[in-house]
């Protein structure tokens, strides 16, 4: 069974890759492949050039003095594969033919692996996994089945699934410590509000940190250069939306500067690598280039802490509750998202969850709230006056 899965997965993926590849470059691929296995193990040979006359000369004599069985090179013929190494059916050799004919996408779509290629925005070449295989793997558990398994994928699944229900519990019991209060804006728009963001902040780091290795060239300096600047410029931001808490439109305009960086961000960066030649001026430019959304996403949640403490001050722990639930859920949520859609989707929809934040509770300038906090009135409280005002309301 593995060695069956090792001829149908990894061979015709990597298959599919060079195929995308050759044609990414305008190439006739079919010319240019040759693939061959024996009992364990497949080979790929990839050309430049068409191979030659010689070349597959050369190759049916290597095949033949070595006991390969070739699965496709031009010319090939239906003799000449599954030979020496027999399996039921050439699967290798018609999975080559598939994929280098007109229906390819449809070849990939319904096939038992998921063998689609691996690019850089869904850099998992090792994922095989289909939900639809699942009962016949558990079926086959006796043949070695479940050794099949992407166990790191169902991994991240379980530990979302067991996370959920645990999120859930952690955000609603709270709620039966405290009654709602007079005056308050509810309990709904400040959940969701804070919701998104949690879910929102991670989707962006860690999607970042997967475009810019690329960008980088080296995973490990493009995780340090990410994180240490979002942690430092949204530190900064929120150290500036302090002196902002007053200002009803602060958190209006933060969030749609946000929404619109997000969109930059997914469509058109990072820049290619050869634009920056030294490893330390790709980390530098890195800096420069999440500097602005990093500075900005740092703004959202000091200014929804202070106008909540306004309000409903008890709902103040509450609210940091919520937020740590979806930032644990949001990592988990981010590798699985990643893995179906790609980062750059990933992206796309932190900026709905900022957006969907702001609809949630946006205060409107002009609106007597905004009267109220444009005058001073409704400044972030401190100490006592937050237990006293809780209990007065």
């Amino acid at each position: 069974m593995g060695r069956v899965f090792l001829l149908l997965g990894d061979g015709l993926k990597l298959f599919a890759m060079a195929v995308e590849m050759l044609r990414a470059r305008g190439l006739e691929p079919g010319s240019r492949l040759a693939l061959i296995r024996g009992w364990q193990t497949s080979t790929l040979l990839v050309g430049q050039r068409p191979l030659s006359g010689t070349d597959v000369v050369r190759l049916r004599e290597f095949c033949e003095e070595r006991g390969f069985d070739p699965a496709w090179f031009a010319g090939i013929r239906p003799d000449e594969v599954n030979r020496h190494h027999r399996v039921r059916r050439p699967w290798l050799h018609e999975g080559a033919v598939a994929l280098l004919g007109r229906d390819a996408e449809g070849f990939l779509a319904d096939y038992k692996f998921q063998i689609a290629p691996a690019t850089g925005e869904r850099p998992f070449y090792f994922h095989f996994f289909r939900w639809s295989l699942l009962p016949e793997l558990i079926a086959l558990r006796g043949q070695g089945g479940l050794t099949l398994l992407d166990t790191g994928y169902l991994v991240i699944t379980a530990t979302l699934a067991l996370a959920l229900p645990l999120s859930i519990v952690l955000i609603l019991v709270p709620l039966a410590a405290f009654g709602r209060a007079r005056g308050a804006p509810g309990r709904l728009r400040p959940a969701i509000y804070f919701l998104c963001l949690g879910l929102a902040f991670l989707f962006v780091e860690i999607a970042c940190m997967q475009r810019y290795g690329l960008f980088i060239g080296h995973p490990l300096f493009a995780a340090a250069a990410v994180l240490v600047g979002f942690l430092m410029f949204a530190g900064a931001g929120s150290l500036v939306a302090a002196k902002l808490r007053h200002r009803p439109s602060a958190v209006n305009w933060a969030v749609t500067g946000i929404v619109g960086l997000l969109v930059v961000q997914a469509i058109a960066l990072p820049p290619p690598p050869g634009m920056v030649e030294s490893v330390a001026g790709r980390v530098a430019a890195t800096f420069l280039l999440i500097a602005p959304l990093a500075f900005l996403m740092g703004m959202p949640f000091p200014l929804g802490l202070s106008r909540l403490a306004t309000e409903t001050a008890p709902y103040v722990p509450w609210a940091w509750g919520i937020n740590g639930c979806a930032s644990v859920m949001s990592a988990l949520l981010a590798a699985l998202l990643s893995v179906h859609l790609g980062y750059s989707a990933v992206l796309l929809l932190a900026a709905a969850l900022y957006a969907a934040a702001l609809l949630a509770w946006r205060t409107p300038v002009g609106s007597p709230r905004a009267r109220m906090i444009s005058s001073g009135c409704l400044g972030l409280p401190q100490g006592p006056n937050v237990q006293a005002r809780g209990r007065e309301e």
